[in-house]
This record gives C-alpha cells, sequence and structure tokens, in this order.
C-alpha cells in the first residue's frame, strides 16, 4: 500500500505517535513543521493512504494545517490528534471534515505531554495496534467521526488569547543572529531582525531552538492555574 505519514509536531509529541506509525506500517515520512518540507511538498502525488499525526489547539487543529489537509489526495485517511491532557473537544470531526468524513477509516486522540510543561508522559504505543492491524490488513472500511461538544470559548480569538496567556521575548543583547529560529518557525512568525510577529501561535519550538537561550516564553497565572489539572495518561481510539 502507497502510504505517506504526515505530522505537524512543533513540541515533538506528535512525532513519537507519527514515528511509531511510520515504523509500524512503512511508506514515506513528512515532518510539516518544518516550512521547508511543506514548500517542497509534491500535491500531484495520489496515496492510497494517508496517516496524519496532528496536536490539538484550541480543541481543534492547527490553522496553518487546514489548507493542506483539503488539498492532500489520498484514497483514504487515518486521523492521530495528541493534546496535553485538557481538551480536544471537536478537533477529530474538525479534522475529518477538512480531509472528507468519508474517507477516515480510523481516528485516536491521545493525551501528551502539554508543551508548557516540564517533564515526561509515557504513551503506551499498543493502544494503536488495532489501528496498525487495519492499515497492514489493507482493511479500508471508512470509520464514523463523530462531532463532540466544544467549550462554546474555544475558538474565540486563539492567537490573541495564546498572546494574553504566554508572553515570548527575545533578548537582543544575546541573540547570534544564527537565523535557526526565523528558518525553522513552523508557522513563520519570526522576521529577520529577529522579532516575532502577531501570526505566532506560541507552539513553544523557538526557545528549544535557540542556540544560546535568547528567547523566552512566560506563562500568565491564569495559564499556570489552568494547567494544574490535566490527564496525562490515555487515549480514545477508533476504527469502526
Amino acid at each position: 500500500m502507497w502510504i505517506a505519514h504526515i505530522c505537524f509536531s512543533p513540541c515533538g509529541e506528535t512525532k513519537r505517535i507519527a514515528d511509531h506509525f511510520y515504523r509500524k506500517c512503512g511508506g514515506v515520512f513528512y515532518d510539516f513543521t518544518d516550512p521547508a518540507v511543506r514548500d517542497g511538498f509534491d500535491l500531484t502525488v495520489r496515496y492510497q493512504l494517508i496517516v496524519l499525526s496532528l496536536p490539538v489547539y484550541s480543541e481543534s487543529i492547527p490553522d496553518v494545517m487546514k489548507p493542506w489537509l483539503k488539498r492532500f489526495h489520498a484514497d483514504r485517511y487515518v486521523l492521530n490528534l495528541a493534546y496535553g491532557g485538557k481538551a480536544w473537544g471537536d478537533a477529530a470531526a474538525i479534522a475529518a471534515e477538512c480531509v472528507g468524513i468519508d474517507k477516515v477509516i480510523a481516528w485516536s486522540v491521545t493525551a501528551v505531554k502539554h508543551c508548557y510543561c516540564e517533564g515526561a508522559v509515557e504513551i503506551d504505543f499498543s493502544l494503536y495496534d488495532p489501528i496498525i492491524a487495519k492499515i497492514n490488513g489493507g482493511e479500508l472500511t471508512p470509520c464514523p467521526v463523530q462531532h463532540v461538544r466544544s467549550n462554546p470559548f474555544a475558538h474565540f480569538f486563539p492567537k490573541k488569547r495564546a498572546r494574553f496567556n504566554v508572553a515570548i521575548s527575545i533578548d537582543l543583547t544575546k541573540c547570534v543572529h544564527c537565523g535557526e529560529c526565523v528558518k525553522k518557525c513552523p508557522v513563520k512568525a519570526i522576521t529577520p531582525e529577529p522579532a516575532i510577529t502577531k501570526e505566532c501561535i506560541r507552539c513553544g519550538l523557538c526557545p528549544k531552538l535557540c542556540p544560546v537561550g535568547a528567547i523566552k516564553w512566560t506563562m500568565s497565572p491564569l495559564l499556570v492555574n489552568y494547567l494544574k489539572n490535566r490527564k496525562t495518561a490515555g487515549a480514545v481510539i477508533r476504527t469502526r
């Protein structure tokens, strides 16, 4: 089967899931976190199956990926979503509607480490065995994706809420102008100066990329309190 594995994973958690499916099912792998990979992707190729691994932001999927999901060419899709343990809302149905809800053969939603939190969260990869068995068995029957009631405020101005809750600053006295943050920003929100624009989604990648620690972030007390009680394990798996 001609399979493509496509992930978007600024903090690396979603990529762990994508890597697992790639190892178990084979095919080709594209990390769409890197803008250069997105820019070089051949949209004329049609796949029998695309396995999508995406994070959940504000109970939806990243805005940068929505147009791509509508442009991919595949007969069937598997959707793997990862959320930071608070809420995933209607993200699965939103992703399914982007690719074609009748083309989804399986989907999962997994609690992973939140990008703003320290420590690690173990993922029980055996939970994905039913999906992997369905893929490797060539069973491409559609699997319904149910709508889930979301927090009514989750989709209101997510970028503005992110900017309010997470402040990011660049210390230009430390910056060595290596360009790594500019080149690797998943949404191209850092200018060459460097400066962070309003397109920033607060994904948390740039502080990790900076070799001299010139980029820092600070969470609001409101967000710190919100993240105290979050789920740190488990997954919803659907194959039929």
